[in-house]
C-alpha cells in the first residue's frame, strides 16, 4: 500500500484526512512506483490546498523541492514533468523546479518544459506591460487595448519562426508603416525592437534562472540562427549594465 509521510505520520493516499488542510504539509518521495502514485495524489483537491498554502512559506517551499529531488529516480521523466506543472499553476515556480530536472531529458520534453517557462514568463512580462502602460494618463484606451493586442499576439506566436513585424501588422489590421508608427508613439521603440525586446527579456529569465542554454532557447522562441541570438543576448546583456549603472 502507498504511504506518504506527513512530517514522520503515515497517511494513506486514498484517505487524505480533512484535518490536514490547514496545516501544509509536505510530501516525501520514497521510490519510482510511489512516484507515478505521488503525481495522481497531486491532482486531488487536498493537494492543492495544500500548495496554496506552501507558496506563502518559503522553508516550506525548499523543504517541497527536497522531496521533488527522489523524483530523479523515476522511469518517466513525463510523470516529473506533470508535477512541475502543477507546481506552476500555483505559482511556485521560483522554487527551483526545473533546477531539480535530470540533466539527460528527451529533447522533446525539454523543449516542452522551456516553451512552459516561456509562456509563463511572458505572461508575467505581458501583466507588467499592461499595468505599465495603464498607470500613463496620456495614453488613450484605444492605445491600451492595442497594446493588449499587441503583446497576446506576441505570447500567441512566440515560438513561431514565422513571426514578423509583417505578420503582426496583418493580424491586427494595420500595414506596415502605421504598425512601426504606432509601437514608436506608444513605446518610443520601433516594432522590431519590442518584439526582440519581449523575447530578449523572457530569455534573459531563462537563462538567470535555470543556466539553460543559448542554443537551446534559440529553437524554441523563433529563432532561426542560435548564433543570431547570442549575438542578440550579448547586446542585450550590455544595454542592462549600461541601464543599471546610471
Amino acid at each position: 500500500m502507498f504511504n506518504i509521510i506527513f512530517f514522520g505520520q503515515d497517511q494513506e493516499h486514498y484517505d487524505l484526512p480533512s484535518t490536514l488542510l490547514g496545516k501544509s504539509e509536505v510530501i516525501n518521495v520514497l521510490n519510482c512506483k510511489e512516484a507515478e502514485e505521488l503525481y495522481t495524489l497531486y491532482k486531488s483537491n487536498e493537494i492543492h490546498h495544500i500548495l496554496m498554502e506552501v507558496r506563502q512559506n518559503a522553508e516550506q517551499r525548499k523543504h517541497l523541492v527536497q522531496s521533488l529531488q527522489a523524483l530523479r529516480i523515476i522511469d518517466s521523466p513525463i510523470i516529473l514533468f506533470n508535477v512541475a506543472n502543477l507546481l506552476e499553476y500555483h505559482d511556485l515556480y521560483d522554487c527551483g523546479v526545473l533546477q531539480i530536472l535530470p540533466k539527460s531529458l528527451p529533447k522533446e520534453l525539454l523543449n516542452s518544459i522551456i516553451r512552459t517557462h516561456l509562456k509563463y514568463t511572458n505572461i508575467k512580462l505581458q501583466y507588467s506591460l499592461s499595468k505599465a502602460i495603464s498607470s500613463n494618463d496620456d495614453i488613450s484606451q484605444n492605445e491600451m487595448q492595442f497594446t493588449k493586442s499587441f503583446f497576446a499576439l506576441i505570447q500567441e506566436n512566440l515560438f513561431n519562426s514565422q513571426l514578423n513585424v509583417n505578420l503582426l501588422a496583418d493580424s491586427l489590421g494595420f500595414s506596415r508603416r502605421q504598425l512601426l508608427r504606432k509601437c514608436y508613439q506608444i513605446f518610443g521603440k520601433t516594432a522590431f525592437e519590442v518584439l526582440d525586446d519581449t523575447r530578449l527579456r523572457l530569455i534573459h529569465d531563462m537563462v538567470q534562472q535555470h543556466n539553460i542554454s543559448i542554443r537551446t532557447i534559440a529553437e524554441n522562441v523563433g529563432y532561426n540562427s542560435p548564433y543570431y541570438l547570442e549575438k542578440k543576448y550579448a547586446e542585450f546583456l550590455e544595454q542592462l549594465d549600461q541601464d543599471d549603472s546610471h
